[in-house]
Formats: C-alpha cells, structure tokens, sequence
C-alpha cells in the first residue's frame, strides 16, 4: 500500500521524533524540483532533455549510446554533452558515474564542468578521475590542481559513485568550496583566491579537455546530471545523495 506524506506548517519540539527512511519513500516526480535543471538518462535521446525546465544537452559527437538507465559516452575531447547553463561563481554539480580504473587506463576522464587545459586557459571549473592516484579531482580555476577526494572504501570499479561539488566564490568574498563522494566524508576548502569563470557552458563528459592524458581514456557511463543555481552545503549534499540512492536502486541503479 501506499502512502501520501504532504509538508505541514507544523513545529515539532522533540528532537528523537522518528524519521522515514529515503528508501522507504515514493517521490512524486524522480527529479530535484529545487535543482537548476536535472537530466535522468537513459532509454534514448529524448532523456537529454532535462526534467525540471526541459533544458536540453546537445551532443558534440554521435557516437555516445544509451543503456536503460544511463547514457555512454566517449571520453575523446569535443565528445560531451553540452547545456546551456553558463559557468557561475555559486553553483554546485551532481554526477552519478560509473567507476573505472583510471591508472589502469593510464588516462584521466573529466565527468562535468567547463574546464580545459592549464595550458589554454585558467577559466572555469570541473570534476575528473585522476590516472595517477585513482582519486577524483575537483578542480577551481586559477587552482590547477585543487582536491583530491579517495573513492569510500567499498566502491569498487564498475559501481555508481554520486559525486558532488559545490562551489561558492563571489568576489571580494572569501571562496568556499566542497566536494563530496557518496558515502565518504565531505571535503571543504575555503581561501582568498577568487573563482575565475569560464566563458564555456557547463557540460557532461570531455566536452573541452584538449590534453593527450585526458582524452581517448575508457568510455563514462552517467544516469543522472543535476545542476544547482547555489551552493549546497554540505548537509544537504549529504541528504542528497540518500535521497538519490533510493530512487536510482528503484530504476535498478545501485549507488555505493
């Protein structure tokens, strides 16, 4: 049997009042109403049209391909998929991605953001798998090498990772960044050195990443995209990835 729940104007005092398990709750729509645009991939073309403003992704290439629950994409640089939402100095990005063996593909794989090579510009901002150390960098430009965050123990090669970065970096405001891996522990830095935007549009996959070491590496299996006008914090980052978690293993997407 099911239950309707609704959000009621009502203040509870006690503090250990039983919670409902995310799990345990059927959503009335499967995407973020409060997110900038969210995409849920899978089936075909039509799940690069986004759920909560019907923004579309445009693809750079025609060779990426769909599974029931995600989209392939190619790794190659000019092979991502493109929205129309611009670099921001407050935003925060969601990628659920299938884990690879970054060293052992000797390649690094960018998931998302506006970044291209240090040696072309130090714009923007993204999220990619590091080949060195197998760890997943979350990068702020001018910064070229920013936070390394391990994947939780457990997460294996060939599972989900919801991974998670959160920017906030007006000018004359001391900069606060936090990234976040699903399950591990949340990662902040905040420092004087001021965001520098990129001119590029936020995408997934190797959209602008014209290096040797990041292009051509294994294939990114993504189910979902969500972008946020805001910073999250990292209470609602970590309330998140719960609630996803749920919904993705209800489409048969297991998340670690």
């Amino acid at each position: 049997m099911s239950n309707v729940f609704t959000i009621l104007p009502i203040v509870a005092s006690a503090g250990s009042l039983p919670t409902i398990p995310p799990a345990d709750i059927d959503y009335f729509v499967d995407y973020e109403l409060d997110a900038r645009e969210h995409w849920i991939f899978g089936g075909a073309a039509a799940s690069l049209v986004g759920l909560k403003s019907a923004g579309a992704l445009v693809p750079q290439a025609t060779d990426h391909s769909f599974t029931a629950n995600s989209v392939i994409l190619n790794s190659t640089y000019n092979h991502g998929l493109v929205s129309s939402i611009a670099d921001a100095a407050e935003q925060t990005m969601v990628v659920v991605v299938k884990r690879v063996d970054y060293t052992a593909a000797a390649k690094a794989q960018i998931m998302c953001g506006t970044l291209v090579s240090s040696g072309v510009d130090l714009l923007g901002s993204g999220i990619y798998g590091n080949n060195v150390d197998n760890k997943v960098l979350f990068n702020q430009r001018p910064q070229t090498d920013q936070m390394k965050t391990s994947f939780p123990v457990g997460l294996d090669v060939g599972e989900y990772a919801f991974i998670a970065f959160s920017e906030k970096a007006p000018a004359a405001t001391p900069r606060s960044v936090l990234s976040y891996i699903g399950g591990g522990t949340v990662t902040s830095i905040v420092g004087p050195v001021q965001k520098n935007i990129a001119t590029r549009n936020l995408a997934v996959g190797n959209a602008y990443y014209n290096n040797a070491g990041f292009s051509g590496g294994p294939e990114m299996e993504v189910a979902e995209f969500i972008v946020y006008d805001r910073a999250l914090s990292a209470a609602e980052m970590v309330a998140l990835y719960a609630k996803r978690k749920a919904i993705l293993a209800k489409r048969g997407v297991f998340v670690s």
